[in-house]
């Protein structure tokens, strides 16, 4: 079966109402250039808790590979509300910068197959 690149990243903006699983897509959000989710992701990052902590710095590393303006905005307000998670994660982006990961990859330009 094939689905539409859209429906798929839909699905993954869907997570994102689970704050503890929100870290867990965020950086496949990225990785699709799906930027429709920068305010709902800066609401993660300001209402995180100790259990949701992990979701910080993935909002920071899609905050920071997004070109959009809303994006630096955003991680500015981020940095008044908790500047040492901000800066924590873009230390570690430095540091996971040239190591391999094993990523979800984009789905291709129109749609992915799912095997079953």
């Amino acid at each position: 079966e094939t689905f539409p690149r859209e429906r798929l990243a839909a699905a993954l903006r869907q997570v994102l109402s689970r704050a503890t699983l929100a870290d867990l897509v965020i950086s496949d959000l990225a990785r699709w250039e799906d930027w429709s989710a920068i305010g709902r992701i800066e609401q993660l990052f300001a209402s995180a808790t100790k259990e949701t902590r992990f979701v910080k710095s993935a909002a920071v590393q899609y905050l920071k590979a997004c070109p959009l303006p809303a994006a630096g905005e955003a991680l500015e307000r981020l940095r008044k509300i908790d500047p040492e998670a901000v800066r924590l994660a873009e230390s570690s982006m430095k540091f996971y910068s040239g190591l391999p990961s094993l990523p979800v990859p984009p789905p291709e330009d129109e749609a992915t197959d799912l095997e079953r």
